[in-house]
């Protein structure tokens, strides 16, 4: 049984990059499916251009390396998760 598996994808809360721009570990979790904050799905990729996101060690602008939309800015492309 794995305890602290993680998925394979870079995932992010565009929410929570916007107020403090650096990657959470804990988005990588697969037992994490949303952001509990922000009560957000996390994202895996750009939802303007469909790219992956880069590893953190990348983000040095914090923006999306194919079409150049800021990681602060995807937010609003983010889903609410309904929280039973």
């Amino acid at each position: 049984m794995e305890i602290c598996s993680v998925v394979h994808t870079i995932r992010l809360c565009a929410a929570c990059y916007a107020e403090q721009p650096h990657h959470r570990t804990h988005w990588q979790y697969k037992a994490t499916a949303y952001c509990e904050p922000h009560g957000l799905a996390l994202l895996s990729r750009c939802p303007c251009c469909k790219a992956s996101f880069p590893i953190p060690a990348e983000w040095g602008a914090g923006i999306c390396l194919r079409c150049g939309k800021a990681f602060a800015d995807l937010a609003e492309f983010q889903k609410q998760v309904v929280k039973l």
